[in-house]
């Protein structure tokens, strides 16, 4: 993280020097102090941000980087690259500038809208599920998916939740599926959203698994203290009211029907904590049953589930589709090849949430999602 910082003090540098010192020679002085403002607030909030870690200031450095530093890189990238063409064609490299203005400018709105509204802009995606292995008890079974809230992000913004809450008690569901990551750092997030969280309602109640931050791998000092907030993540859920199922399943009956819920703890290919039994997880379950498994990363069901094991539904999260998306495409396709939506091999299907919540205030076109799920 360090050096990353570093890296980025040293482009945006570098990428106001350049606009400076090459293009603002002619403009008055106030314009020139103005241009060094957002370089000069954002080298302060690095040194605040070094003197401990900071909701307020981290939102900063994110909406620092997203609404100046990425369109001034883009700017400055697309302007070099004018230059060189124009040392064949002089005229190349004056409109070039003013392209990249164009994208610096537009990049700039996005990131502006992404940071102010874009992750309020909580959707509610229709989901249909088919299988023949669906018992006719529970055609038409509604399951609402929630992943990724990170409720350490919500400090300051509860109404979000407030209002994530009443979305979804409002779609009168009959299964609330949790797919983990509740958390950003420590379990004690989850203490201010207490009563919102067990106000979730669903006819067969609300289950739920844990993800890679739930096991307070980015925020504790020590081995013992991710323990105790794991512990403590653990008490408080079930406290809510909530089925946390830790390698465990859960049958659900209707008129002499059932279908089988099973929750594995994280298990995953990249930046995760590798928790998971799905053996042990799937003890109990009948050969042939309708079987929905919560598994916080995809990448689980791409090496363990796909073609190996009869689970006709599996829900993950984890990939926040990194909270940005234009048309159709994401950057998180860079590391997972299904990081957003629906996907079907054969007779099985998963379904991967771009998240309700997120680890950072700002999504654009990978809008915070409610999935409602119905089994056909």
């Amino acid at each position: 993280m360090f050096i990353a910082i570093i890296l980025i003090i040293l482009l945006t540098l570098g990428c106001d020097c350049y606009v400076f010192f090459g293009l603002l020679k002619s403009f008055p002085l106030w314009v020139k102090i103005l241009w060094w403002c957002p370089t000069a607030l954002l080298l302060f909030s690095v040194v605040m941000s070094m003197r401990g870690f900071s909701v307020s200031l981290f939102t900063i450095l994110i909406v620092m980087f997203i609404c100046v530093i990425l369109p001034k890189l883009l700017f400055c990238i697309l302007s070099l690259v004018g230059k060189l063409g124009g040392l064949a064609y002089h005229p190349l490299s004056a409109w070039v500038n003013i392209a990249a203005t164009v994208v610096a400018v537009v990049v700039c709105l996005c990131g502006v809208y992404g940071c102010v509204l874009g992750w309020r802009n909580l959707v509610a995606t229709n989901v249909d599920v088919v299988s023949e292995d669906i018992p006719q008890a529970f055609k038409g079974y509604r399951i609402v998916q929630l992943s990724d809230l990170h409720l350490g992000t919500f400090k300051n913004h509860p109404k979000y939740i407030e209002q994530m809450v009443d979305r979804v008690n409002a779609l009168n569901p009959d299964l609330i599926a949790f797919t983990g990551d509740l958390v950003n750092f420590i379990s004690t997030e989850t203490d201010q959203f207490r009563y919102q969280l067990s106000r979730l309602k669903a006819k067969d109640g609300v289950v739920s698994v844990l993800g890679n931050h739930d096991y307070a791998l980015y925020g504790a000092a020590s081995p013992a203290q991710a323990e105790a907030s794991v512990q403590g993540l653990i008490r408080r859920e079930r406290s809510f009211g909530w089925d946390l199922l830790l390698d465990q399943n859960k049958p659900i009956s209707r008129d002499g029907d059932t279908i089988w819920v099973v929750g594995v703890q994280n298990i995953g290919r990249h930046f995760s904590a590798n928790r998971g039994n799905l053996e042990k997880a799937l003890e109990g379950v009948p050969q042939g049953a309708f079987t929905i498994l919560l598994s916080h990363d995809p990448t689980h069901w791409e090496d363990a589930v796909m073609g190996k094991r009869p689970i006709q539904l599996t829900l993950s999260g984890h990939t926040h589709a990194m909270q940005f998306k234009v048309l159709g495409w994401s950057p998180s396709s860079w590391i997972f090849r299904r990081w957003g939506g629906l996907y079907r091999v054969g007779d099985q299907t998963l379904y991967v949430s771009v998240g309700t919540g997120g680890n950072m205030l700002f999504r654009f076109g990978a809008w915070p999602e409610i999935t409602l799920l119905t089994l056909e």
